[in-house]
């Protein structure tokens, strides 16, 4: 089966939540627009299509404007960030469309680059963990994981995300 690229809003087919051309004017004033460039247009199309795909992952406020949608977005009965009013229902709210070519941003940076650096963040991750007898192997996030700017464009538009540290109390059994 032949890869169709599809942004159609609320299309019944669609796949991907920003279009090429979108694209192309939000990172033609970015810094990151030489990576950007250098991709082919079916590059592209991949890279809006696995992030969209990403986010669709995500639980959203509120209910698909059309049953009909095959993507999440857009919602009605979504407040609009300033607490006013609901986000219009026949747009892509422009925040979400920024999440997701921030999510392109860095996916790109993560796996298209040619010598990548090493962060921090990589550092913490950990393939296992023993303690005494116990062994526990954990599992590589690093392709479902979200950056800060990602999640806060996100929670913008009703998703739900905690920033900085895990919600979850570890358990210590003593």
């Amino acid at each position: 089966m032949a890869f169709t690229f599809d942004s159609t809003l609320k299309g019944v087919t669609a796949n991907s939540y920003v279009s090429v051309s979108t694209a192309d004017d939000y990172f033609g004033g970015n810094i990151f627009n030489s990576s950007w460039e250098q991709l082919s247009t079916s590059e592209k199309e991949q890279y809006l299509v696995f992030s969209t795909n990403r986010l669709e992952t995500e639980l959203f406020s509120g209910l698909p404007t059309e049953d009909t949608q095959a993507l999440s977005m857009p919602r009605k009965s979504v407040i609009n960030p300033d607490g006013t009013d609901y986000l219009d229902e026949d747009t892509m709210p422009k925040r979400f469309e920024n999440a997701v070519l921030e999510l392109v941003m860095q996916y790109i940076q993560e796996y298209k680059e040619e010598s990548p650096t090493f962060s921090k963040q990589d550092q913490s991750r950990m393939s296992n963990i023993e303690l005494g007898p116990i062994t526990a192997a954990l599992r590589d996030t690093k392709e479902h994981s979200l950056s800060d700017l990602v999640k806060r464009h996100l929670r913008s538009v009703g998703t739900n995300f905690w920033l900085g540290s895990s919600p979850f109390i570890p358990v210590v059994r003593v």
